[in-house]
């Protein structure tokens, strides 16, 4: 017997499926397994290759398909894998494999919605015709306040070199952890605002 993997990664700062870290989406998602599923366990934290993780399992009983859905955070996401089967030890040994796993690099603090209010200093709106798409941007701010990096996400051509040039005059007070600037990471959108669902 084997088992199917599926990963994803929610976005945080932009899906319509509002959640604000991981443990919130393994949430969200047991409250969204249909009634006629039966839910074995969780969400419960578990540490896996000493990083926290939040499992959910839950099983079809007409036809013995299992689910072990493990859910940690990343980058600004909630890193999720799926694991699918009908042989609990199958799924327990994929999940034992990801403890192999590994994260590199450190990254900036999530703040969600920090671009926003008396958080920005200085700015220039972009300038282009029309505003009739959604166009999600990521920024890292670093200690000073200063826009370090951009991403688009989703813009058309005239879109991103209106935004980039914006986003570069832009500054910001400095994000502080127990008093010292530190660099964040932040979603800003252009255009027209998604719908949230919660």
């Amino acid at each position: 017997m084997k088992a199917n993997v599926l990963v994803t990664a929610q976005d945080l700062f932009f899906s319509v499926f509002r959640a604000s870290d991981a443990k919130e989406v393994a949430a969200i998602t047991r409250r969204e397994v249909p009634q006629r599923y039966e839910i074995d366990a969780g969400p419960d934290e578990v540490t896996i290759a000493g990083r926290r993780f939040y499992r959910l399992s839950y099983k079809a009983p007409a036809s013995g398909l299992r689910w072990r859905i493990l859910s940690t955070d990343a980058r600004c996401h909630a890193l999720t894998f799926t694991f699918t089967g009908t042989d609990p030890a199958v799924l327990d040994a994929a999940e034992k494999g990801l403890s192999a796993i590994s994260f590199s690099g450190t990254a900036p603090l999530c703040i969600d919605g920090y671009a926003s209010g008396d958080n920005v200093v200085e700015k220039t709106s972009p300038s282009f015709a029309q505003r009739y798409n959604t166009i999600p941007v990521r920024v890292i701010i670093d200690a000073e306040g200063r826009v370090k990096h951009i991403h688009l996400l989703s813009a058309f051509p005239e879109q991103s070199e209106a935004i980039l040039a914006a986003l570069r005059t832009w500054r910001f007070k400095p994000y502080r952890v127990d008093g010292k600037a530190v660099e964040i990471e932040t979603g800003i959108v252009f255009g027209l605002p998604r719908m949230a669902v919660k």
